[in-house]
């Protein structure tokens, strides 16, 4: 994956990655998501919205190591990559064992990850309740999938839907392996720089940038979602929402 940087410009890298049943995807706009049936592999799809002055778009990777773009913004707006994509597919596979649940020794204890999950939940929670959808309701199995994503992408010092875990290739199989089903799933990742304070406002605006992260975190159709925030030895934070419909 490319990374496009500028000196003093704060980096900001988005992916949305969004699971339709295996009946069909759902209506909605067409260039948004890339649709796929009957459990293949996600196929990204690209939608970049108009930037401000100074931005250029350049090929780069994709949320399942296939098409996708790099989207560079020079000035106060921060770099981004975008992209999304959809499949098929049913939480089947075993629960994993717990992960160890201590914060990495380089993450200041002085800093509550889990407050901050918290407060990526209000703030998208904010924004569902103004575009009239319901709010979102944090799921236990989601958030631990969430927390151990977004602790590997942070100990990995990059974003990318995925993995190369086996059993947790995909975020179908990270849900799964946490006991959850859903009829319906979807996934939205972030890695930027920012304040502990301005962490979840800036998150949650950064995928409301983004059509495909938009329509994730908007669709009245998830009820259920899991929040994993995590800081890198980088200095760099990684942020992943899982969102699902009960099956």
């Amino acid at each position: 994956m490319k990374q496009r940087s500028a000196a003093l410009v704060l980096s900001l890298a988005v992916w949305s990655c969004a699971l339709q049943p295996a009946a069909g995807p759902r209506p909605g706009p067409g260039p948004e998501v890339a649709e796929a049936r009957g459990g293949a592999a996600p196929q990204a799809g690209v939608d970049v919205e108009p930037l401000a002055d100074g931005a250029s778009v350049g090929e780069g990777g994709a949320a399942a190591g296939e098409g996708g773009a790099v989207v560079a913004v020079n000035g106060e707006r921060a770099d981004a990559v975008v992209a999304s994509a959809a499949g098929a597919s049913r939480a089947d596979e075993a629960r994993t064992p717990e992960a160890d649940e201590e914060p990495p020794l380089w993450v200041d204890p002085r800093i509550d990850l889990e407050y901050l999950a918290l407060r990526v939940l209000a703030e998208a929670n904010a924004v569902r309740m103004r575009a009239g959808a319901g709010p979102l309701v944090m799921d236990p199995a989601l958030r631990r999938a969430a927390r151990r994503y977004s602790r590997e992408l942070a100990l990995r010092g990059e974003i990318e839907h995925l993995s190369p875990t086996p059993g947790r290739r995909t975020f179908r199989q990270r849900i799964a392996a946490e006991g959850a089903e859903a009829r319906v799933a979807g996934e939205n990742l972030a890695r930027l720089t920012a304040s502990v304070e301005s962490l979840p406002r800036r998150a949650v605006q950064a995928w409301m940038k983004s059509p495909g992260h938009r329509r994730n975190l908007l669709d009245p159709i998830f009820t259920r979602t899991g929040i994993g925030v995590m800081l890198g030895p980088d200095g760099i934070w990684y942020v992943v929402q899982v969102y699902a419909t009960p099956t």
